[in-house]
């Protein structure tokens, strides 16, 4: 079962340089190690130059992507050649937010007879940013059991808290659990 969620956020800038126009956007959320498409919309615009807050640069590509390892704000820097041969620069600010961080911790026995088994967890979650809000979090069992608990901006999910888990299995495995946490800023992560 795949419980990825494709987030599609899209910024427009416009930005003028010697009576021309340069449209540049950014495709994704700004979030640290997420791909964020950079688009160049300005049509019939030849020579691309990025310039990503000299973390790296593209100089192939009218929309490349480019993913951010470090937080904070990033100034974006681009220049092409224009179709009737003016250059055009523009520079964006995108500011680079921090996942959030998965802290999930069994407080039952990890092994268990078949017979009354009960897992039990505590979820101390938290953003990766200081106001603590968490939009959602996913508990995917191996099993094929989802739990889902969804929150908003101004009521985001309550944590901790603590949440159980009963195997039916009688033959007995070992089990796995995959958590999702997405915070009010868009940011996922999901870890197993």
């Amino acid at each position: 079962m795949n419980i990825r969620r494709l987030i599609f956020i899209s910024f427009f800038f416009l930005c003028f340089s010697t009576g021309a126009q340069c449209l540049i956007g950014v495709k994704g959320l700004p979030c640290i190690n997420n791909p964020i498409e950079f688009v160049s919309n300005t049509p019939g615009a030849s020579n691309h130059n990025w310039n990503f807050n000299n973390e790296g640069f593209n100089n192939s590509n009218s929309n490349p992507t480019f993913t951010f390892s470090t937080l904070g704000s990033k100034t974006i820097t681009y220049s092409c050649t224009l179709p009737n041969g003016k250059p055009c620069s523009s520079s964006i600010t995108v500011v680079i937010k921090d996942r959030p961080k998965i802290k999930i911790r069994l407080l039952s026995d990890s092994v268990q007879c078949f017979e009354n088994n009960m897992f039990c967890f505590v979820d101390s979650s938290v953003s990766g940013d200081d106001d603590y809000c968490i939009k959602s979090i996913k508990y995917l069992f191996s099993d094929g059991e989802l739990i889902t608990k969804y929150g908003s901006k101004n009521k985001p999910v309550a944590l901790p808290a603590n949440f159980c888990k009963s195997y039916l299995d009688p033959q007995g495995a070992t089990y796995t659990l995959t958590v999702e946490v997405e915070d009010c800023n868009g940011c996922i992560y999901k870890q197993q």
